[in-house]
């Protein structure tokens, strides 16, 4: 059994077995991390239990512990060895965010916050959205730079249906409890969504649903 606790401002992780069956397993420190690194066993081996062991590591009374739940942010600045034994101690399914109410971009608002800007050589300027998204294939252009400009929309208008379909994925797996599923199909998103400078959508939803950084496994 494992179990977080805080004392005196400091984050105490206690692992325990059956009374007698072994080692009791203490670390403290000033944040989860801290506590994680310098958890180590005790030689108090034949502990009654849980409350009992960690008053004894720590010279506490069970009045002076509380239990302690770490935030999303906490476990965000976990390293990769710390989370390692974060989710060996306290499960594998805290890779993903207890969360409601998602929101991600649907395409048309993902198209018309791109920026572009195009001039041709007879001083035409065009910017994007050149056209609204649903209407790319059947905008007429007037110069060289709208035409410019309105390829670069039909490209986006396609990506952006695209991430909108891989944002419902993402979500999907979610909600089935697959964060590697999330990941993958997360880190496509990202992938699509950098070929126009950043992924600040992909981003906003990960942020959303990962405990940890997309990048991190």
């Amino acid at each position: 059994m494992s179990t977080v606790y805080s004392y005196i401002r400091q984050v105490i992780v206690v692992e325990t077995g059956m009374p007698g069956a072994g080692p009791l397993y203490v670390g403290m420190g000033n944040d989860l991390g801290e506590a994680l690194d310098n958890l180590e066993s005790t030689p108090f081996g034949c502990h009654e239990n849980e409350i009992q062991g960690i008053e004894w590591a720590v010279e506490a009374s069970e009045e002076d512990l509380e239990e302690y739940d770490p935030e999303y942010s906490e476990l965000a600045k976990l390293d990769d060895d710390q989370w390692e034994v974060y989710t060996r101690l306290f499960g594998a399914d805290k890779g993903l965010r207890e969360c409601e109410d998602l929101e991600y971009d649907l395409a048309e608002t993902w198209y018309g916050c791109l920026g572009y800007h195009t001039e041709d050589d007879k001083g035409n300027q065009a910017t994007h959205p050149v056209c609204p998204i649903d209407y790319v294939l059947e905008f007429e252009t007037k110069n060289v730079a709208e035409k410019m400009a309105l390829a670069y929309a039909v490209k986006a208008a396609d990506t952006a249906k695209y991430l909108e379909k891989l944002f419902e994925q993402a979500v999907s797996c979610f909600e089935k409890g697959d964060e590697e599923g999330v990941r993958k199909v997360l880190r496509e998103a990202s992938f699509q969504e950098l070929g126009y400078g950043d992924d600040p959508a992909t981003q906003a939803l990960a942020e959303q649903l990962l405990v940890r950084s997309l990048w991190e496994d």
